[in-house]
């Protein structure tokens, strides 16, 4: 097996049998004793029981270190006396069992940080061992398996995020933090909003720490942002419903929290913005050289999205809106200047 524990010990077994190389290290030997029993036939009590020595020796010893030693510290760092306490230390606690080691991971959670530490951060070597070392492989599952449902339990992920190597395909929790900037609310309002809804309780944490169930205050947080139902948002937009689903599906415009697939729901926030970079450009009267972005697109038979793009990507310099209007519908560019465009591919170009 790919980094067996037990291979380290072979050009020393002749000795190990005979205790030629037998130290008295106080605080050690705890693994030792747990490997001599399970060589003997004998299957102790204890999660470390459903381990193969090989992969508990690696366990023992990642643990251990970041016990004895610091979630940063590393191996190497460790001196063999050192070694030996720590990986005893890390037997006793994963023997202790899966609540016991769980725990542990909850205090390197709640350990002094920063608000935009990532788990990986927050839990050391252990979780870049188990997400891409040693740690990654099957036999490490069950440790691999308390580390991610710990993480998804107690940190507010949104989608797409990734708890070691499962990728979250909806939010589960949120913090005051995650929630303020999810739906543009300012955080000592959103935490006095979850307190009177008894979502959250009364306390001193900071905004990043204070957990809650994002289904349970989907509503709660879609009133207090405003958030606004697709087919409200795209009349406000001057959109059509063909034209918002193929700017949602090409990344342009961002859905917010709340609603589903079929029908998103977006925050004023989002609405706000676009409306003001629709304002951004200069008045002027239809004349006979200027098109709609939806009249470009049906004349050269491309999406909206790809005229919409030469717009944001400052390639199309002479562009308008409707006199009095500030909507999608209103938005006015040089017939001529985009053809060029489109012939010349400039829009493939800037994505390559």
């Amino acid at each position: 097996m790919k980094h067996e524990f037990i291979d380290t010990w072979l050009p020393w077994m002749f000795e190990i049998v005979e205790k030629d190389l037998d130290q008295e290290i106080s605080g050690g030997g705890l693994f030792e004793d747990h490997v001599v029993r399970r060589l003997s036939g004998d299957l102790p009590e204890g999660w470390a029981s459903s381990f193969p020595i090989g992969v508990l020796g690696a366990i023992c010893e990642m643990l251990g270190v970041s016990v004895k030693h610091g979630k940063s510290s590393t191996l190497g760092e460790v001196s063999q006396t050192d070694m030996a306490v720590a990986t005893s230390a890390g037997f006793r606690l994963l023997d202790a069992g899966q609540s016991e080691v769980v725990d542990y991971f909850e205090s390197l959670r709640l350990s002094p940080s920063k608000p935009q530490d990532r788990p990986q951060a927050r839990y050391g070597r252990i979780y870049d061992w188990l997400k891409r070392g040693a740690g990654c492989g099957p036999e490490f599952e069950p440790l691999r398996e308390a580390l991610r449902q710990h993480i998804l339990d107690s940190w507010p992920l949104g989608v797409g995020e990734q708890a070691l190597d499962y990728v979250l395909t909806e939010r589960r929790l949120h913090s005051i933090r995650t929630a303020a900037k999810t739906h543009d609310l300012h955080s000592k309002r959103l935490r006095r909003i979850l307190i009177d809804a008894d979502i959250i309780s009364e306390n001193n944490l900071p905004d990043f720490e204070v957990i809650f169930d994002a289904s349970a205050a989907t509503d709660f947080l879609e009133q207090a942002s405003g958030s606004v139902p697709f087919s409200a948002a795209r009349k406000r937009l001057g959109l059509t419903r063909v034209q918002m689903e193929t700017l949602i599906k090409a990344g342009l415009i961002i859905p917010g929290e709340g609603g589903d697939s079929a029908r998103p729901r977006f925050t004023e926030a989002t609405i706000v913005s676009w409306l003001e970079y629709f304002r951004s450009f200069p008045e002027s009267e239809k004349w006979e050289t200027l098109t709609s972005i939806a009249d470009a697109a049906r004349k050269h038979g491309v999406a909206t999205d790809r005229i919409f793009n030469l717009i944001l990507d400052s390639c199309v310099k002479k562009v308008f809106r409707l006199k009095g209007l500030n909507t999608f519908s209103a938005i006015l560019i040089d017939i001529h200047e985009v053809a060029v465009l489109l012939r010349n591919g400039e829009d493939m170009i800037r994505k390559h």
